[in-house]
């Protein structure tokens, strides 16, 4: 302990005195008192500092990445109903020009319009293909290995053999009833099938 008698006072005058580690004296005229300090070590690596934050950064983090994941499904989902639509309006293309190189009188003109039925054939039958490649997806477990994919390639197989089917691209047949009922009814197959496809892969 300093000094607190009247002769230490005066001599001292107000000076602080530290009496230990955790302990300050500051002197006066009459009396004295003490302030302790309690020393804590804070650190910026100490886990405690942080472990109340933990579950709600954890949880903001999980949402960031469902959200994200939701919004890419949604944009997904619009970008392969827009493709199949499109499919399903060059079928109906592809079916009216069959159509008329089924029943063109003059032979050039059948010439190229079956070139052209062919060529837009070769068109849906890839978009088929690229619709199946994008959307497929698959799950293993030890009993059985599932795959989900929008698959709607038999429906144009289907079409191309209604819309091209013998004589089609004989260049010696003469000019030849269209097949509506075969045309129509592939069309249709196809529209359907397209539709229920894309439900049964985004319900």
């Amino acid at each position: 302990m300093p000094d607190t008698s009247a002769e230490g006072l005066k001599v001292l005058n107000c000076e602080i005195f530290r009496g230990d580690s955790n302990s300050f004296y500051i002197p006066s005229m009459q009396s004295s008192f003490s302030i302790t300090i309690s020393e804590k070590p804070t650190y910026l690596l100490n886990p405690s500092l942080y472990a109340p934050a933990i579950p709600g950064i954890a949880v903001a983090i999980i949402g960031l990445f469902v959200a994200h994941y939701l919004s890419r499904v949604r944009d997904r989902r619009k970008e392969v109903r827009d493709i199949c639509d499109k499919l399903k309006d060059q079928a109906e293309k592809c079916v009216d020009v069959s159509a008329l190189a089924w029943s063109e009188l003059d032979g050039t003109k059948r010439a190229s319009l079956v070139a052209e039925t062919k060529r837009r054939l070769q068109i849906l039958g890839t978009t088929a293909s690229h619709i199946r490649q994008s959307t497929r997806t698959g799950c293993f477990n030890p009993m059985r290995f599932w795959s989900s994919e929008l698959d709607i390639r038999h429906l144009i197989v289907r079409l191309r053999q209604a819309c091209t089917k013998d004589p089609f691209d004989d260049p010696s047949r003469l000019p030849a009833a269209v097949p509506w009922d075969a045309l129509e009814k592939a069309l249709s197959d196809l529209e359907l099938g397209t539709d229920d496809a894309f439900r049964r892969r985004y319900p």
